[in-house]
Formats: C-alpha cells, structure tokens, sequence
C-alpha cells in the first residue's frame, strides 16, 4: 500500500503544525558526529561521453521545437532522465536486450530489442565497471574496518557495485543489498539494519557483563529509497556515498541522516558525492544545496 498523494494539504500542514513542533538535532542541542563533505569529480567513459553528448543535441533540440509542439518538452524531460543515467554508467539508459514483446520497451521509451534494468537481469550487462562505480570500489576496498552506506535509486547499479567488489576480492556475505527486490519487508530491512550495526556489549554497574557485544555481519549496505525512513544505519557508519542525487533537499537529508545520528561511534563521517565530470551532476548537485 501507498499513499499517492493527498487533497487539501495546506489545511492538513496547518492541523499538524498546530499541535506539533518539528526540529532538527542541531536546534534541540544534540551532539551529532562531524561531516567531512566531498565532491568527487568523475571523468566519464568514451562511451558515457558519446551518449551524453548526443541526448544533449536532443534536449536542446526538443526545447526548441517546444515552443510550436508542448509534447517536445516531454521530449526534453526524457533527455534529462537519459542523461543522468548515462552520467552513471554507459548502459544504463537502454537495459538489457530482450527477445520478448517489446510493448514494455516501447512505454519506456527504449528501443525495440530492449527491456528495463531490474535486479533479476542485471547481470546481463556488458561489463558492470564504469568510472563511478569503480571510485566507489576502491574508497571501500580502502578502508574495510568500518562500515559504507552507499545510495543509488536504480537497482542494477547495487548489482553492479557488489559484482565489482565481490570481483575485487571482498567478501560477498559483508554486502547487504537493501531495495524493495532484496528487502521486500519491514522484519527483513530491520535485519539488515541490526546486522549492520551490531551491537556493543551490555556492562553492569558491578563491572559484569551482563550481555554480550554482537559483532556486525555487514559492513556495505547498498540502498535506495527504501532506506530513506525509519531505518538507523548509523552505529559505525563512516562514509555515504551518493552515486546519484535527488531532485529535492529533503531526500539528500534523509539519505545523510541514516548516518549523520546522535550514537554514531565514528568521530568524524564523509559524505561522498559522485559527479560525473562534463555533466549536469555538479549543476544539479548546486541546485539542491541553493535550496
């Protein structure tokens, strides 16, 4: 079940607000750890380049056409979307080729032979290494002793990442894949939540220990939007990584505050933003923070 929206919102902000208050940690004096914020630049691949430079032809073309035609906005929607994910990875924009009825293809836009990315078919890419992905395999591979939270909205890209560490020699067992495929109940993301963390030892006043510490069994969890809410992912957590950006403010907070918590245990956590190089990343990136 979902809530797709809600009528007379205004009225219900001014019911809410009349009864609650809301603040941030900062506001009500808690002690959160400190951030270390850094914008990593990304060359793209020649064929990331190739693609991204002929959707933007197609993008400046269709918002010239879209003064005559209001469809060719729609047009120009759609170049931005093939954009951003070209900015990710080269192949991530048509999805694998498929033999089958090609109805779904045509919805999304892709060509004939094509179908849309999932988890179940993402091992039929090419080659699942791509600049970004790659960053974010060496930063990891980096620093093993402590744990990663990296987000991305598409789920072939968490495919793709634990193929390439797995690949790289990290264990596949330390790597939780949290999204609505691999996750698809509160009991099974609370798990992955708890074994991610773990839990320190419980000491009495007497010195004894009355309950043993859980060693965490995860140390990368990989996430999109179902791990905005609700979920603490925060215990050891020492780097986010966004391999892709939101369009709007409040998803980058809740992304950076499953980390960024009162009772993380990390002195200080990087907030890692991937921006591909000769795209609309930074400029997007630049838009969120302005509001």
């Amino acid at each position: 079940s979902v809530v797709a929206g809600f009528q007379n919102l205004d009225e219900l902000r001014d019911v809410i607000f009349r009864y609650a208050e809301f603040r941030t940690a900062e506001e009500v004096g808690l002690t959160l750890p400190e951030t270390q914020v850094e914008q990593i630049r990304v060359p793209m691949s020649d064929a990331q380049i190739d693609k991204y430079e002929r959707y933007l032809e197609e993008y400046e073309h269709a918002l010239k056409r879209g003064r005559e035609d209001p469809r060719m906005r729609l047009k120009a929607l759609g170049m931005l979307q093939r954009m951003a994910l070209t900015a990710i990875h080269p192949e991530l924009d048509e999805g694998p080729r498929s033999g089958q009825d090609t109805d779904d293809a045509d919805a999304m836009g892709l060509p004939e032979d094509r179908t849309g990315w999932s988890w179940g078919n993402a091992t039929q890419v090419s080659n699942p290494a791509c600049p970004k992905l790659t960053h974010v395999q060496n930063m990891i591979m980096d620093r093993p002793d402590c744990g990663h939270l990296v987000f991305c909205d598409n789920v072939a890209v968490h495919r793709w990442l634990k193929m390439l560490l797995v690949a790289a020699g990290y264990p596949a067992e330390r790597i939780a894949i949290f999204n609505a495929d691999q996750a698809k109940d509160p009991a099974k993301r609370q798990s992955i939540a708890e074994r991610f963390n773990g839990s320190p030892a419980i000491v009495g006043d007497d010195g004894v220990i009355e309950q043993e510490a859980v060693p965490p069994e995860f140390d990368v969890v990989i996430a999109n939007a179902t791990a905005y809410e609700g979920i603490d992912l925060h215990i050891r957590t020492c780097q986010v990584y966004h391999i892709d950006l939101p369009w709007e403010p409040a998803t980058l907070q809740q992304r950076n505050g499953r980390a960024v918590r009162q009772g993380n245990t990390q002195a200080v956590i990087g907030i890692v933003y991937l921006l591909s190089d000769r795209s609309l990343d930074a400029v997007r990136l630049s838009m969120i923070i302005g509001k």
